[in-house]
Order: C-alpha cells, then sequence, then structure tokens
C-alpha cells in the first residue's frame, strides 16, 4: 500500500514536471488614448460629428470625462461650422435672386414690351401717314392688348418722333437715367449720335 502511494506521487511529479506551465490569457490590448484620438477627430469639418460620436461613446466605456467633454466641444463647433456654410450659400442664393429679379427679367420684359410699341408706332404711321405725337395716341390692337408704356422699373418710355420720319424709343435702363451705357433702344429707334441702333434679340 505504500509503495503504491510512493509510486503514485512520483508519477505525479513527474507530470507536473513534463506538462508546460499555464500561461495568463491576455487581453486585447488596445490603446488607452482612443477616446482622445475620436475627440480629436470630431473637429474635422463635417464628417467630425460622426467622429464626435463615436468617440462620446468610446470615452463612456472607458469612463473618461475629458475625451467626453472634447467630443462633445468637437461636435458644437461642427454644428457652428455647417451653420455659417448655410448661412453664407443662403445668404448668396437671396443675393443672386435678388439680382436676377431686379436686372435680368425687368431688362427682358422691357426689351420685349419696347419692340410691341415700335410694332404699334409704325402701324400708326402707316394707318395715318405720320407717327404718333405721344405714346398714349396709340391704338391697341388685337394682337397687342396688354400694350405696356412703362418699362420693366416701372418708368416710362422715352419716346421722340422725328420730322424725317424717324423716331427715338427707348428705356433709361436700370439706372434710370437717359443717355447712359445701359439704355435699351427699340431695333428701329435712332440712337442720338449713332444713327439707327444696330438690331438685337430681345
Amino acid at each position: 500500500m505504500d509503495s503504491f502511494q510512493y509510486e503514485d506521487r512520483n508519477s505525479s511529479s513527474h507530470d507536473a514536471w513534463l506538462a508546460p506551465p499555464a500561461q495568463p490569457v491576455e487581453k486585447p490590448k488596445t490603446s488607452p488614448h482612443l477616446g482622445y484620438i475620436f475627440a480629436g477627430l470630431s473637429f474635422a469639418p463635417f464628417i467630425g460629428i460622426i467622429f464626435g460620436g463615436a468617440g462620446i461613446i468610446i470615452a463612456g466605456i472607458r469612463k473618461s470625462v475629458g475625451a467626453v467633454i472634447l467630443s462633445i466641444f468637437g461636435i458644437i463647433i461642427n454644428f457652428i461650422f455647417i451653420a455659417f456654410i448655410m448661412n453664407s450659400l443662403f445668404t448668396n442664393f437671396i443675393s443672386t435672386a435678388n439680382e436676377t429679379f431686379s436686372t435680368t427679367i425687368p431688362d427682358q420684359i422691357t426689351r420685349t414690351d419696347i419692340e410691341l410699341i415700335q410694332k404699334e408706332i409704325i402701324k400708326h404711321k402707316n394707318d395715318n401717314g405720320e407717327l404718333p405725337e405721344l405714346l398714349s395716341d396709340l391704338e391697341q390692337s388685337k394682337d397687342t392688348p396688354s400694350l405696356s408704356l412703362v418699362d420693366g422699373w416701372q418708368r416710362d418710355f422715352m419716346y421722340i418722333p422725328n420730322d424725317d420720319g424717324t423716331f427715338r424709343l427707348s428705356s433709361n435702363g436700370p439706372d434710370g437715367i437717359a443717355l447712359t451705357n445701359d439704355d435699351i433702344f427699340s431695333s428701329q429707334s435712332t440712337v442720338p449720335d449713332k444713327g439707327v441702333a444696330p438690331d438685337y434679340r430681345p
């Protein structure tokens, strides 16, 4: 009985000597500063909001108050930046729209109406043998039931009949001042010191 126990103890010692020592299980290594890394990336324009959200989650898990605060601050800065960009774009859009409305559209209206008036002036001359003295003398035909005697800027068209049968028909343009570069003349109107205005496409 003693001999058996002795052999058994020797056998256990021998097996223990041959078995490799147990290795401790290593936990995956992660950077202790990972939360701060994402918090720093939260300041990147636009995409920083995503990194900031990830930074808050990671910092919350690691209980890093500093990284959480930094991530939140980065997100706030991003929202302010986006708001500034959107405000700039909206301001530019409004400015462009106002310019289009105040210049381009009235210009097109003026060029269309001035040709309609010219058509009625020529018709009046053919029917009566002379030019009308005033634009108000024009009789609106069926082709021009809504003839307007004001331009796109709501100012009266300039009309001067000449003794030789020609006439001057113009708009003072956006600036409202006569004989400046932005004046608009009808296609058959005389232009001061320039003779007949060249044709143009209204």
